[in-house]
């Protein structure tokens, strides 16, 4: 019985210490004007401990699943990465809309506007193009409200990332 009660502590322990680099493989971007910490868990293919792989020729699946502190009426993608001290979008899913990958957290559709207080999930994809450089980069995503004027972060995060073959 010992031994049992031993092998599920130690599973559990084990899956804490999981979770915790799984979190800890993205930072919360800094001076993210008008947003706040919204982020609640991260996942990401091929990411568990920074620097997360970017294979050319494949696509990564991002999950975000974040709060809503105010209404959210429109939500716009921006993704980019830094190449040689430049930030560049990245194609086919930077300054797309993003209140179509917008989910409840019972998997049902969710569609803007978002209610303040609200708990969303954000699935998105994108493709490794065989163009991109082979380089270790450092990428930031954004979901961003354009509608009030001037543009507000909702959620922004980067992480380590590095593109090869």
């Amino acid at each position: 019985m010992s031994r049992a009660i031993f092998i599920v502590i130690f599973t559990l322990m084990c899956l804490t210490f999981l979770t915790e680099a799984v979190e800890k493989s993205y930072i919360q971007c800094k001076n993210s004007p008008g947003g706040s910490s919204n982020i609640r868990s991260l996942s990401i293919t091929n990411c568990d401990v920074p620097p997360c792989i970017l294979k050319k020729r494949n696509t990564v699946f991002v999950e975000e699943i974040f709060s809503v502190d105010k209404d959210v009426s429109k939500l716009t993608t921006k993704v980019s990465a830094k190449v040689f001290g430049v930030d560049l979008p990245f194609v086919s899913v930077d300054s797309t809309d993003a209140c179509q990958y917008l989910y409840n957290m019972d998997d049902t559709k969710a569609a803007c506007p978002l209610k303040a207080g609200g708990i969303y999930k954000y699935k998105n994809s994108f493709y490794i193009f065989d163009f991109y450089p082979n380089i270790l980069t450092t990428v930031t995503w954004k979901l961003v409200d354009f509608s009030r004027g001037k543009p507000v972060n909702i959620t922004c995060f980067q992480i380590e990332a590095r593109i090869k073959k």
